[in-house]
């Protein structure tokens, strides 16, 4: 297996800090195909744009600065890691999305549910009203 170039990180903390919002998104680079957003409503983005089987694709890391530049990188290397071994990074965030909510929705049964009805909504009645309820 060949061994992943190595990338030249340019930017740095304080150039992120500095970015103003635009009209439009613009991006701050910093190597290797990962790259910083930087929205119209101020907030700043971790992005991965990479080229897999003829198709530009990307994956959303997370927002800065809850993930520094250091976390980002290494995101960013896991995820070259994930591409080289032949797994796009952005379906494989979908997949793992859909497995999660598929197990939250597996979590959820009808106790729980009923348990959460009679809390919000009959608050304001007597204890052996909601005892007839509950049984």
């Amino acid at each position: 297996m060949t061994q992943l170039r190595p990338v030249n990180y340019a930017l740095k903390p304080a150039a992120i800090d500095k970015a103003k919002p635009h009209a439009t998104d613009y991006s701050l680079t910093d190597g290797g195909g990962l790259y910083v957003e930087v929205l119209p409503s101020g907030s700043k983005v971790w992005r991965y744009k990479y080229h897999r089987q003829g198709k530009r694709e990307k994956v959303t890391i997370g927002p800065y600065p809850s993930i520094g530049v250091k976390a980002a990188r290494d995101r960013h290397e896991a995820l070259r890691g994930q591409l080289h071994s032949g797994e796009s990074p952005a379906q494989a965030k979908r997949r793992d999305q859909v497995e999660r909510r598929a197990a939250e929705a597996r979590a959820v049964d009808f106790r729980t549910v009923a348990r959460r009805w009679m809390e919000e909504t009959l608050f304001y009645r007597s204890a052996g009203y909601r005892a007839q309820i509950a049984r």
